[in-house]
């Protein structure tokens, strides 16, 4: 199995896919390729598959027929810690635990690191409110990240998707609840991201 991808261009065939509990598919016959460093909307009413579609490229579920190829490789023959290790997700209601904002960015890697969380941060236009706290990174922002705004919880969320500089990014609806003032922030931040990098949003 090759465990490096340098591609990363991600390629839809024929792929159909049916919930076990329901008796019609919620994706028939969908191809398509995104380029590496391409960046993509997928947009559609809700119940039209768009979910469906994230949780088969996350394998959470394998497609009922099809293939998704990874950089020539079918993602099913990938190792999921070799796959995961280039993705990062920024979802609609992010998890977050009672526990400081430094861990919470960087909890996903064992060697976590103070100067990548900055980096990441500064990436994802929340460094700055963070320097504004009277303990910084240090601050703890309760459960579920009860004590940061909408607007401040996803661009953690995106602080922490960005830690490990991810080649590919997916959003899932992950600014659809924010006011538009926070939404253009967000924007800003991924506007900054290197043109080398996938992005997949969801809306």
């Amino acid at each position: 199995e090759k465990q490096k991808l340098n591609d990363d261009c991600i390629e839809f065939q024929n792929v159909f896919f049916r919930y076990s509990q329901r008796t019609s598919d919620v994706l028939s016959d969908i191809s398509f390729v995104i380029p590496s460093g391409s960046k993509v909307g997928i947009v559609g009413l809700s119940g039209s598959g768009k979910s469906s579609l994230i949780d088969l490229l996350l394998r959470y579920y394998e497609p009922s027929s099809g293939k998704i190829i990874i950089d020539g490789l079918d993602l099913k023959d990938l190792k999921l810690s070799s796959w995961y290790k280039i993705l990062g997700v920024v979802s609609q209601t992010p998890f977050f635990f009672d526990e400081t904002i430094f861990y919470n960015i960087s909890f996903s890697n064992d060697s976590r690191n103070m100067e990548k969380a900055i980096n990441a941060a500064k990436k994802a236009h929340i460094h700055e409110f963070i320097q504004t706290l009277p303990k910084g990174y240090e601050t703890v922002v309760g459960g579920m990240g009860e004590l940061l705004s909408g607007g401040q919880r996803q661009r953690i969320a995106i602080a922490r998707a960005l830690f490990d500089d991810p080649s590919i990014l997916i959003f899932d609806e992950a600014t659809s609840a924010l006011d538009t003032e926070t939404e253009n922030e967000i924007q800003l931040a991924l506007n900054r991201l290197s043109s080398s990098k996938t992005i997949i949003m969801v809306a």
